[in-house]
């Protein structure tokens, strides 16, 4: 019986170091992601002066969200998780320095800029699905509840620091936040190699290259499912909505010449949102269940009204705390559902259904919010996209999977 306790603690502390592993090295790394989610745009204003190449570019660096989830799902489900996610930090840090190299012997532009952006999006794609597996091998089951919501206030830490440090450090210099970024990802594959999970993962299917019947149990979980296949469809066109508001107001307020360094605070509030998200998530959880995706859909809307009345950076402020507390409020409603409902084995394939329609939403809406921009001016761009979240809203009230959902998920 000592003995037992005594592995028993051994395996808690272990994995308790795993998750710090992880969380550290993953908060550093999304850190220097939203620092250069941030300067992309800015960068490629002063090198073409164009905001819509500067839409361009943002859309290239989102696009293999919208194109390699899918495959990524097949392959991951293979894989073993730590070392992709090992190749893909090293990559990405390998690419940030190429970049920086580039900006010191003036050899950028458009092309290249958005060349960097796919290739470190497509290696985040690979990295975010094997993160999604690795969690249940380095947390006990019993604890997966506390490591989800600690993974939902890194996200939001790593917003707040990365995109006010966005501003600081392209106010400092144009180099600066791609240094940044490129040495974070370098020290998270430094503490991945540290990680040692408990267990191997689930094995998927070993048939080599990639197939659709690959994807055949995953379907059938969406087919069966209607609330996990309708909060899907209607998450990505929130999405599309959100991030062409975000676009909007980072491209508007610099050709208005605000200040970088205060437009990176306004965006620090997205951050100041998630965490104030995060800390209420469960109490909500506990008392709404899984329709509190329905109530994240309505403040979301009411988040859009407060830019056609206030545009400006207070405003903008406001808008986006609420926008990421209720959002991160439905991720957690969304993430426990799939934890309590996907088999390991194909876990990889599911979220990357759902990732592929989430990710695609944030690709196209950068798009779209240059083009509003360019005709309509921010005010008339927000109240396009205001009545837009409005009519997802109800929209979404009116399917019934979602409406009717209880805390158990039946629908």
């Amino acid at each position: 019986m000592v003995a037992e306790n005594a592995d028993l603690v051994i395996q808690e502390r272990r994995g308790a170091l795993n998750l710090r592993l992880l969380l550290s090295g993953s908060t550093a790394s999304i850190m220097g992601s939203r620092t250069v989610a941030f300067a992309y745009p800015l960068l490629v204003l002063a090198v073409t002066g164009s905001s819509v190449m500067a839409g361009w570019v943002a859309f290239a660096a989102m696009v293999p969200s919208m194109i390699f989830y899918l495959p990524a799902g097949i392959f991951v489900d293979r894989w073993d998780p730590r070392r992709t996610m090992l190749i893909c930090e090293t990559g990405s840090g390998v690419v940030g320095l190429i970049l920086v190299t580039a900006l010191f012997l003036d050899r950028t532009g458009a092309i290249f800029l958005a060349a960097c952006a796919f290739i470190t999006g497509t290696l985040a794609v690979f990295y975010q699905l094997a993160e999604v597996k690795v969690v249940p091998l380095i947390v006990a089951q019993s604890d997966t509840p506390g490591a989800l919501a600690k993974i939902e206030a890194r996200n939001s830490l790593s917003s707040i620091v990365g995109r006010a440090a966005g501003g600081f450090l392209y106010a400092a210099a144009q180099f600066l936040p791609f240094l940044a970024n490129a040495l974070a990802s370098l020290f998270s594959a430094t503490l991945i190699l540290l990680m040692r999970p408990a267990r191997r993962a689930a094995p998927g299917n070993n048939r080599p290259g990639f197939r659709l019947t690959d994807f055949g149990p995953a379907m059938a979980l969406f087919r069966r499912d209607r609330f996990f296949l309708a909060s899907v469809l209607v998450g990505g066109v929130g999405n599309v909505i959100i991030h062409a508001t975000f676009f909007v107001f980072l491209v508007g307020e610099t050709l208005r010449g605000s200040s970088l360094t205060t437009l990176g605070l306004a965006f620090a509030c997205t951050g100041a949102g998630g965490i104030l998200g995060s800390l209420m998530a469960n109490a909500l959880f506990k008392r709404y269940g899984y329709r509190l995706y329905i109530y994240t859909l309505w403040t979301w809307a009411g988040a859009m009204a407060v830019l056609v009345v206030a545009v400006n950076q207070v405003g903008f402020a406001v808008a986006a705390s609420l926008l990421t507390a209720a959002g991160t409020a439905g991720n957690v409603a969304v993430g426990t559902y799939v934890y309590r409902r996907v088999p390991e084995d194909i876990l990889a394939r599911v979220v990357s259904v759902d990732a592929t329609f989430t990710f695609a939403g944030q690709a196209i809406g950068p798009v779209i919010g240059g083009v509003l921009l360019t005709f309509s001016g921010m005010r008339g761009a927000y109240s396009a996209l205001f009545v837009s979240m409005a009519l997802v809203a109800a929209g979404a009230t009116a399917v019934p999977a979602l409406r009717m959902a209880d805390r158990s998920g039946s629908n």
